[in-house]
């Protein structure tokens, strides 16, 4: 984040599917935070990402059961935030649903 004027909103997240995030949520993420013209960085233990590139949040190997942190930095900080937050904690989305199996 290049930007340490700009408004910053952290938050923790949960991450419940049974696999992590693999492709399809990575670029589910990626897809929300490309609408923004927020610095939008994910942390996963001591490695981090920027939420913007589909690649970054693969090389993190984000296992189910463990949290990640996002960073979001600049002037729509706080609707990339929230809108980051409906994506992951949708109930019915790929973030926290079994994989279908068959």
């Amino acid at each position: 984040m290049t930007d340490s004027n700009a408004n910053t909103i952290v938050r923790e997240f949960l991450i419940q599917n049974d696999i992590g995030i693999h492709s399809r949520p990575a670029a589910a993420f990626v897809r929300v935070s490309n609408k923004f013209k927020s610095d939008i960085s994910v942390v996963y233990g001591d490695k981090w990402a920027d939420g913007k590139s589909i690649l970054g949040l693969l090389i993190l190997e984000v296992l189910t059961g463990t949290s990640i942190v996002v960073k979001v930095a600049g002037e729509d900080a706080e609707e990339a935030a929230d809108a980051i937050e409906e994506l992951i904690n949708d109930q019915e989305g790929m973030f926290n649903t079994p994989l279908k199996k068959g």
